[in-house]
């Protein structure tokens, strides 16, 4: 399994996050939306994914996200064509120097 997208992703909802009375972060909760391609067994399929994110920023140098993301296509392994839907999660730091 093996794929490759091309996202373009929008800021719906830029902000700050409220964490206590006196401790703030700028953050921002994002959707994204693409193409690209999955191979699995042995298959080439046209890829159309989608989904969101939150992203808020620790320090002036550093940012966390959360993202999910539904990769569908088309599979045919067991011989009946049908649309499958592989869901992705995924965490990461920004670190800007």
């Amino acid at each position: 399994y093996k794929y490759y997208s091309l996202n373009l992703g929008l800021n719906v909802l830029p902000g700050e996050t409220f964490i206590s009375e006196t401790r703030s972060f700028n953050s921002t909760f994002y959707l994204l939306a693409g193409v690209g391609n999955t191979s699995f067994a042995g298959d080439d399929q046209f890829t159309i994914n989608f989904g969101a994110g939150y992203q808020f920023i620790l320090l002036d140098w550093m940012t966390v996200f959360l993202e999910a993301q539904d990769h569908l296509f088309d599979v045919d392994v067991t011989g009946e064509n049908k649309k499958t839907n592989n869901i992705e999660f995924s965490t990461g730091m920004t670190f800007f120097f």
